[in-house]
């Protein structure tokens, strides 16, 4: 965190860039969300159903390993 936020430390150049509240805000209101789905419907549900049925669950900070085992479970159910 430290050699992000302090990277002349190390040598480096601070190339971030400030954004204000307003502009977060403005972005916000002009964006357009299509559904809250985060894709098809039916695959969306199958997933719900093979994370209901094997107990899996959401972490917000790792899903690498809940998206191998969804698109392995999707393929098996494709084929």
């Amino acid at each position: 965190m430290v050699m992000y936020t302090s990277p002349v430390l190390w040598g480096g150049v601070d190339q971030l860039c400030g954004v204000s509240d307003t502009d977060i805000t403005v972005c916000c209101s002009e964006a357009v969300f299509r559904s809250s789905m985060p894709c098809d419907p039916d695959v969306y549900e199958a997933c719900l159903h093979i994370m209901h049925r094997d107990r899996l669950e959401f972490h917000v900070n790792d899903n690498t390993g809940l998206y191998l085992i969804l698109r392995t479970e999707l393929r098996r159910l494709v084929q």
